[in-house]
């Protein structure tokens, strides 16, 4: 099932008025969706020519919406 922003927005908010931490897998496109939920985001990506390159890069959720805004 596919789930708009302002369903995901519901959603979000029941989890979070009912005491939960919300950990949330997501692709960096869809960061709109729960903004008004995350403080900090953590991006994962890998190098395809070397599979054990993993990078996590940890930041606010504004920078990570302004470095999508840069890439547009």
């Amino acid at each position: 099932m596919k789930a708009d922003s302002d369903y995901t927005g519901r959603a979000l908010r029941a989890l979070q008025e009912l005491g939960f931490q919300l950990i949330i897998g997501a692709p960096r496109e869809k960061a709109t969706a729960f903004e008004d939920f995350v403080d900090l985001v953590a991006y994962i990506s890998t190098d395809p020519d070397n599979p054990d390159g993993v990078r996590i890069y940890s930041m606010t959720i504004q920078e990570a919406l302004q470095l999508d805004q840069d890439a547009a």
